[in-house]
């Protein structure tokens, strides 16, 4: 399981299943935005940046949550 440390306290990863291919990202309880699996590779659309689209070209999720993690301004 991965995890990020914010402001003293250890946070976990976790990707709730919303469809075959949907996926939201939280980090602990705070929404961060949502994954989207292609045939091929993963896109993500982060909450905490608003002016950016979506984001192609991730070959796993969790590289797409990390991405998502840093537009939202969390030290990786």
């Amino acid at each position: 399981m991965n995890s990020l440390v914010v402001a003293g306290k250890v946070l976990d990863y976790k990707f709730i299943k919303q469809s075959n291919a949907i996926y939201a990202f939280y980090l602990g309880d705070q929404l961060i935005g949502q994954c989207f699996r292609m045939s091929r590779y993963w896109s993500c659309v982060s909450y905490n940046h608003h002016r950016m689209g979506s984001v192609s070209g991730f070959k796993t999720r969790i590289l797409a949550a990390d991405y998502m993690l840093k537009l939202g301004g969390f030290v990786l």
